[in-house]
């Protein structure tokens, strides 16, 4: 297993189990897919993201109170991984039982996702809650429209891979031309090509990605980088219209990174550079934000789940009790009982 999938996986473990744990209880049936579902193991032994989703879910803490049927669609269109992948995935279906449905198919991801939506469609029905991972080895195969049709179902969520390497060396081949249009949906990425500053070029591709992800109808995107070293590899994105799922996502990536960065940087030995995480920006972007306004705690907590900010929830009121230490500011009278603490119903002014 390559060192940044370490990142990557860190996160997805960490979320599926906030996504399932909560969508879990609400709903009776949720969706997971696996777009590239590979032999679902490395030949180090570590598991695949097939495998991953599924120890979630076996071992979830809440397992007892869900009450959905998740259904696990693996989609892999090597035949071989596909083969390797359906024996690992045989014993774990037979210990589930009906708690689940685990479904492991053969072909291309774009075109099986597009017949799964096109025949709910032709019945009137919609895609149930539904996280689908897309992580493909190169830029073929995942085009935005499809990603448009997924995000069309409001409680589902993308977590796609967006592999920058692959971009930068082919942007200017004419055959990966058709490739790149259907990736980003728009032409727009040919702008690349007279970007001749690295970091501007990659900079420019990565918000040209995630802007489309907007126009495609996520209201919530966040991105996360994953390094080799000093080398860019790719970026992960994670689009939804939920901000609860942002926050969480958002959680998992601080868990996977506590620099606070959103890069998962992995040296030779697999270690994440752990450098601390600096909630003075948060200070700075709360300032910047509601400096001068009275304001609901509730008004904070909804602004803070969004991607307005690349910090999450549970870094809020640890920071207002920080800013209030130092004078930073105020909280309106008879709104709270004891110093320090931002209970429902607090009001406070943020000062410049």
């Amino acid at each position: 297993m390559p060192p940044q999938t370490v990142g990557k996986h860190m996160v997805l473990r960490d979320y599926l189990g906030a996504w399932l744990g909560i969508l879990g209880q609400r709903e009776q049936r949720i969706v997971f897919v696996d777009g590239f579902a590979g032999p679902g193991q490395y030949e180090g032994g570590e598991q695949g993201s097939p495998l991953i989703a599924l120890d979630v879910f076996e071992k979830h803490s809440a397992v007892g109170r869900i009450i959905a049927k998740p259904v696990f669609l693996f989609l892999e269109d090597d035949l071989r991984r596909h083969a390797h992948l359906s024996a690992l995935v045989a014993p774990i279906a037979s210990r589930l039982g009906n708690r689940a449905d685990l479904l492991v198919k053969t072909g291309r991801f774009d075109v099986t996702m597009s017949g799964l939506l096109d025949n709910l469609e032709s019945t009137g029905s919609g895609l149930a809650p539904a996280f689908v991972m897309v992580d493909p080895f190169g830029v073929s195969h995942v085009p935005m429209a499809l990603m448009a049709r997924i995000l069309a179902n409001k409680k589902s969520e993308i977590f796609v891979s967006f592999m920058y390497e692959a971009i930068n060396r082919h942007h200017t081949t004419e055959e990966f031309e058709p490739h790149l249009d259907d990736l980003f949906g728009t032409d727009q990425w040919r702008q690349m090509e007279a970007i001749a500053d690295p970091r501007a070029r990659k900079q420019f591709a990565l918000n040209l990605y995630e802007s489309q992800l907007r126009d495609a109808g996520a209201e919530y995107v966040t991105r996360f980088e994953l390094w080799d070293e000093g080398r860019f590899v790719y970026a992960i994105y994670f689009a939804t219209g939920n901000a609860l799922g942002c926050d969480r996502m958002k959680q998992a990536i601080w868990n996977a990174d506590p620099t606070g960065e959103f890069q998962f940087r992995a040296g030779g030995d697999g270690q994440m550079m752990l450098l601390g995480a600096n909630l003075r920006v948060l200070e700075q972007q709360l300032q910047g934000e509601f400096s001068g306004n009275e304001v609901g705690i509730e008004k904070l907590e909804a602004w803070i789940q969004t991607d307005a900010t690349q910090f999450h929830s549970g870094q809020l009121k640890k920071t207002l009790k920080a800013m209030e230490d130092t004078g930073l500011l105020t909280v309106t009278d008879g709104t709270r009982q004891r110093k320090g603490t931002f209970p429902a119903g607090t009001r406070l002014t943020i000062l410049p």
